[in-house]
């Protein structure tokens, strides 16, 4: 979880030296957990908008990481694991974009990684 956290403050001041700010995109993803069940899928929408407007930073889609992180910091549950499909969705999207092979071997790494967080979620 610290890995995640210190990564995403890692991008998020390289970013901000190329002027592109995600502070606002992480807040928003820190409040999904808060968001009622009802508008939740309208939220995710939201986030998948906002998100696919950024670069990616070394191989990693950044809402795929904010999202991680996230899902990271809260307890199991059903909402835990939505927030998990979620960042492998992203993370998938961001390695088909590969633009060569390995490219697309170190995109993968990262989707391997959230798939390892969500099937744990399916063993609780």
């Amino acid at each position: 979880m610290k890995f995640i956290k210190s990564e995403l403050d890692h991008l998020q001041n390289d970013l901000k030296s190329e002027g592109c700010d995600i502070s606002t995109l992480r807040r928003f993803g820190e409040s999904l957990p808060r968001i009622s069940d009802q508008s939740l899928e309208e939220a995710f929408v939201q986030f998948h908008n906002w998100a696919g407007r950024l670069p990616y930073w070394r191989d990693y889609d950044v809402g795929a990481l904010v999202l991680e992180h996230v899902a990271d910091s809260m307890a199991s549950s059903k909402r835990r694991t939505d927030v998990y499909r979620h960042a492998v969705y992203r993370a998938r999207w961001c390695a088909a974009t590969a633009t060569a092979g390995g490219e697309g071997i170190a995109r993968s790494k990262h989707i391997q990684q959230l798939e390892r967080k969500l099937n744990a979620e399916a063993d609780i």
